[in-house]
């Protein structure tokens, strides 16, 4: 049954202008936290992100930040903008198959105005590569036909392009090619669509080869150096990555609860009200549901629990903005459940279907406006603390980081802008890797005869370190540190003070949670000169982590209790 109003071909171009328009023009302004600040550099220098590499989204990437629109940083954004609108555009055409055109705008415009899956369309980020990657599996799904092994052979090679961009939700869609040929199990040629399926996923995965090609590139801007067989397999296989991550609690994880944080932070996504509007359609959809409908509302189902289960046995935390990445295939595998269901209540008579339209017309307006709430499309303030942060540091100096976003911020400073090219930047999760050292005396060959001492090699005028790193770690550097400024910075430094008051009140909800953890870090950090203004300020920086944290947390409630009892 087609739509008089909407032409089906012009879904997929609706959709994706629509799209891009909110996304670009609400698309954050520049670098941001996490790895914001990696992935255009890397793209940029086409060096190598952090494992397993991501070949895929650095060379997409690369070719769109060399048109001459915009800021670097913001043009990195609108990359994400431009590919998270063509994935909702092959999405919503693949519903064109079951539903009206109607229906199927409707379903494409509505993720936008969903806060996970809108953040991963205007930030520079890998999951809205993965979920065109994914809208396009889907839709070579739908286009399947009996006799034809084709798509199954195109699926694999979607397939092997999505492990080069994110392997863990390209494992999730992996029985895909399997499930395709299974269905075609009596079509003649069987044994050619198997060797053709592999194949194709080989050929896929074997944007891989950028690795070694590119395991020099960027000087000190990228993670690894995959020029050996043994370190393209740890970068392939994310081993070191994996050493970086906190194992999760699984022991003692109460899957009950985490899955009811889950079900509740996907609510939010479209608000209460729209969301026992959505219920409400499925529940009153699937009995006149028709019978063909059946196939493909139970692939959609599997697809977004399979994209679930990549995260369920971590301890969820629905202040990780990358939860939207992994959980944004199962919101449009859902909300595609729901179009197929108001398609089905649509088809009883002309009367349900203006109250379908309508009860959707409704959560568009109750949706509306709410993929903003952090504030986040007007902040400034992750550029202002990475610039400050490296001011501390004197000419010549060593900045050791602690956090690798702080890290990666580093990346985006001197790949795309190229300031501080004086500057040593360790990061103290990798300062004894091999690789690590090899890129630093890329920059800094001077540092060679010194860095296999470190830290005790070197002065204390000329390092800086962030809240963090551990005293222990540090040898005489140890007993000398003060929380100071933005970080823990080796002697009293006005500069430092003056970022610090600088960054005081952030204007997004990112940075308030990124900046409270680093307070409370100030305030764990042992401080062993024993002068009487220690405590004083613990409790400053208690309190001003208090003040930021925008939400109740244990941790800060431990460190307030500790420090009352001293």
């Amino acid at each position: 049954m087609k739509s008089p109003h909407v032409d089906e071909r012009f879904v997929g171009p609706l959709v994706f202008g629509i799209a891009a328009l909110v996304l670009t023009q609400t698309s954050l302004p520049g670098v941001h936290w996490h790895d914001t600040g990696e992935f255009p550099a890397v793209a940029w220098w086409l060096s190598t992100a952090h494992p397993p590499g991501l070949p895929l989204h650095a060379l997409s990437t690369h070719g769109l930040l060399r048109v001459p629109v915009g800021d670097l940083g913001l043009r990195a954004n609108w990359v994400s903008a431009w590919t998270l609108a063509a994935a909702l555009a092959i999405f919503a055409r693949a519903l064109c198959t079951w539903v009206r055109p109607s229906l199927a705008l409707w379903a494409g415009v509505l993720p936008v105005l969903m806060p996970a899956v809108w953040l991963q369309g205007v930030r520079s980020e890998v999951y809205a590569l993965h979920l065109l990657l994914t809208a396009a599996l889907a839709l070579l799904v739908v286009r399947t036909r009996p006799g034809d092994l084709r798509p199954a052979i195109a699926v694999a090679f979607v397939l092997g392009l999505s492990g080069a961009n994110h392997t863990l939700l390209a494992a999730a869609t992996a029985p895909l090619p399997l499930a395709l040929l299974w269905t075609q199990r009596r079509s003649p040629g069987l044994g050619r669509g198997i060797a053709g399926a592999a194949a194709a996923v080989a050929l896929g995965l074997a944007t891989y080869a950028y690795l070694p090609l590119r395991a020099e590139a960027g000087l000190d801007v990228g993670w690894g150096q995959a020029n050996s067989l043994a370190a393209f397999i740890d970068t392939v296989l994310a081993r070191d990555w994996h050493r970086n991550l906190a194992a999760p609690a699984s022991a003692g994880l109460d899957l009950v609860e985490n899955g009811l944080q889950m079900v509740e932070w996907g609510l939010d996504q479209v608000g209460p009200g729209a969301a026992l509007l959505l219920l409400l359609i499925v529940l009153t959809g699937l009995p006149f549901a028709a019978r063909p409908l059946g196939g493909p509302a139970l692939a959609a189902a599997a697809l977004g629990l399979a994209t679930v289960l990549t995260r369920f046995f971590y301890p969820f935390d629905p202040w990780n903005p990358d939860i939207g990445g992994y959980f944004a295939p199962a919101l449009l595998a859902g909300l595609g459940i729901t179009t197929l269901c108001a398609e089905s209540l649509a088809r009883q008579g002309r009367r349900a279907h203006g109250l379908v339209l309508g009860a959707l017309l409704v959560v568009l307006g109750l949706a509306g406006g709410v993929f903003d709430t952090g504030g986040r499309t007007v902040s400034r303030t992750a550029e202002r603390v990475a610039r400050a942060a490296w001011d501390e540091v004197p000419p010549a100096g060593v900045w050791v980081v602690a956090d690798y976003a702080t890290w990666f911020q580093g990346f985006w400073l001197r790949a795309l802008y190229g300031e501080r090219p004086d500057l040593a930047v360790l990061f103290r999760g990798r300062v004894d890797a091999p690789w690590h050292t090899a890129r630093v005396l890329r920059r800094r060959p001077d540092l060679e005869p010194r860095l296999g001492a470190f830290p005790d090699a070197f002065s204390g005028d000329e390092v800086r370190f962030e809240r963090g790193v551990e005293a222990g770690r540090l040898g005489a550097f140890g007993d000398s540190l003060r929380p100071d400024g933005l970080g823990l910075s080796h002697r009293s430094r006005p500069r430092a003070e003056r970022a610090a008051d600088e960054v005081a009140s952030p204007d997004d909800l990112d940075s308030r949670v990124t900046l409270c953890f680093r307070r409370a870090l100030a305030a764990a950090e042992p401080v062993r000169r024993g002068d009487d203004g220690a405590g004083d300020r613990r409790r400053a920086h208690l309190e001003a982590a208090r003040a930021l944290c925008p939400f109740e947390d244990a941790w800060l409630t431990e460190l307030s209790a500790a420090g009352s009892t001293r």
